[in-house]
């Protein structure tokens, strides 16, 4: 509308000008403005609607972005296992638990084993191959023959993909095991509120393990805040004294040491696999037969 009524104020006054000269221009712009009174508050309107859309869009902006809110959720979840193990490991077998967790965690993320796809992709191929029959000319063979060979590439990455998945699945399976079965042990003997302190040592073994192992320069900064958060948490794990330090407060410390080494390796594993949901399923598996083992060599 206000394009059309700017469209109709010049077309008036080319008008005049044409008419009666540049000296009627003012007057009938003036009376131009009288006819439309209604014009400057709609733009006015038109403008406040405007200025409500920008600010709720600020502020969707400003908000925690979806990430933030996810990772919220998984620290609520995650501070629930620990009363919740010490309920189960006080009524059954740590290795037979381990086993039973993972193995379930193994088959809901089986569809996205590395190779797994691949594996039933190769069988429909073969299928397909043996149920057509058709006659092939010598122009015909050479395309076949510069399809098998793009083929055979693309295979060879796919296969060099999947054994680097492995690769690091096994790795950071073993940390895992290592930190969720020592975490299990420990529970077996402390508290769940001095375990669930205790195992959150991780964060400052991190910095630690990452200047030691790896020979990366840590900023004093984050060694301070290291020892402060590490200071902070023996208070919290001391509690009121009266659970006296045991057998199980070294487990949760071990299990921490194991998963700060999961945090730390991770940073190369999540570089080296594309695709995380593969990583994840190795490490799944490889977490299911260890439990596996042990749980046989406990029943032995």
């Amino acid at each position: 509308n206000n394009q059309e009524q700017v469209a109709f104020l010049e077309e008036e006054i080319i008008t005049l000008m044409d008419d009666n000269g540049r000296s009627t221009v003012t007057l009938s712009l003036s009376q131009e403005q009288q006819q439309q009174p209604n014009t400057l508050p709609n733009s006015s309107n038109n403008n406040n609607d405007s200025h409500d859309t920008n600010f709720l869009s600020s502020l969707w902006k400003e908000l925690p972005p979806s990430s933030i809110l996810w990772l919220n959720a998984v620290a609520v979840i995650w501070g629930t296992q620990h009363p919740v193990i010490k309920m189960v490991v006080e009524d059954s077998d740590v290795a037979a638990f381990s086993l039973a967790r993972f193995g379930l965690g193994a088959i809901i993320a089986s569809p996205y084993t590395p190779g797994l796809s691949k594996l039933w992709k190769q069988k429909s191929d073969n299928h397909e191959n043996d149920t057509q029959t058709t006659t092939t000319t010598t122009e015909e063979d050479s395309s076949n023959g510069n399809r098998s060979s793009t083929h055979s590439f693309i295979h060879a990455q796919e296969d060099e993909q999947i054994r680097i998945a492995w690769r690091w699945g096994i790795e950071m399976g073993l940390w895992m095991f290592l930190g969720y079965a020592f975490q299990a042990i420990g529970l077996a003997f402390t508290t769940a509120q001095r375990s669930g302190f205790l195992l959150y040592l991780n964060v400052k073994f991190v910095p630690f393990f990452a200047r030691v192992l790896l020979g990366r320069q840590i900023s004093i900064p984050t060694w301070i805040s290291a020892f402060a958060a590490l200071v902070g948490t023996a208070l919290l794990a001391g509690g009121d004294g009266s659970v006296s330090p045991n057998v199980g407060d070294a487990w949760s410390i071990a299990a921490a040491a194991m998963s700060a080494m999961f945090i730390l390796r991770l940073e190369s594993a999540s570089k080296a696999v594309t695709d995380s949901a593969q990583l994840n399923a190795a490490c799944l598996w490889v977490v299911a037969t260890l439990a596996f083992v042990w749980s046989i060599v406990v029943g032995a």
